[in-house]
């Protein structure tokens, strides 16, 4: 064979190396599904028109990062607490996130592990609800908020008055709770109520009533509520009216 038969031999490999190259690219362009977004810390933004399919996927995606964000941030704490022992501090300080949420998520989180956790549709605080209480109570009230469409509110309902032997709808003695009973510490509670209270428009905090009620069993005197018609709720630091023996 001559040299210029190699030569024009080494030059048609050479272009077939390429025009394969250029085949496998023009490929994965077509498999991989074009940006429909970009997502940064203070906007999202469309990086071209979107069909309606196309809009109400980019939704779901962003529901379901909403709602597993704190199972992440629980997980994530826990682990680096677990293989990295105080350490771990530095990196959660440096996430600039509210220490006390960042501890609720890794309290919750450890307390209720992959195998117990529930999906769509109960959510992250439905499982802060229950987390107190003993594994096969935890599997119990996730299954009853999801066969009964329990919001978080109404299942910690159904914990106290259930864990303290009460039919579902009585009122509970507001006076004398006992721990031993109510599935919660006397931490727990407090907790509650402290991440829960919201401040008010005219001053002091409102706060949920199952947390209020939950803490008011624990230190044994009736829970006072709010002169504000229409509304039930406990505040703290508002005007308030002691509440009778019979809860009215």
């Amino acid at each position: 064979m001559s040299e210029t038969t190699e030569r024009e031999g080494e030059i048609t490999e050479a272009q077939r190396e390429a025009q394969d190259a250029e085949e496998r690219e023009a490929v994965e362009e077509e498999s991989e599904p074009q940006k429909m977004a970009l997502y940064e810390n203070t906007d999202l933004t469309f990086t071209r028109e979107l069909t309606y399919e196309e809009y109400a996927e980019i939704g779901l995606g962003i529901s379901r990062m909403y709602r597993a964000a704190p199972w992440w941030v629980g997980d994530w704490v826990n682990y680096g607490e677990d293989y990295f022992g105080e350490k771990f501090a530095q990196a959660v300080a440096e996430t600039g996130l509210a220490n006390e949420t960042i501890m609720n998520y890794s309290r919750v989180a450890r307390r209720v592990p992959r195998d117990r956790r529930t999906g769509e549709p109960l959510t992250f605080s439905h499982h802060e609800a229950v987390a107190s209480l003993e594994p096969e109570d935890q599997l119990k009230y996730l299954e009853q908020a999801v066969e009964e469409g329990l919001t978080r509110d109404e299942l910690r309902a159904v914990i106290r008055e259930e864990q303290r032997q009460l039919p579902v709808g009585e009122d509970p003695d507001p006076v004398g709770g006992d721990p031993a009973t109510t599935g919660l510490t006397m931490q727990d509670c407090a907790y509650a109520v402290v991440t829960a209270a919201k401040a008010a428009d005219e001053g002091g905090y409102v706060v949920p009533t199952s947390d209020m009620e939950a803490l008011a069993d624990h230190v044994g005197v009736p829970l006072a509520y709010p002169v504000v018609e229409g509304d039930a709720r406990p505040t703290i630091g508002g005007d308030e009216i002691p509440v009778g023996d019979d809860g009215s």
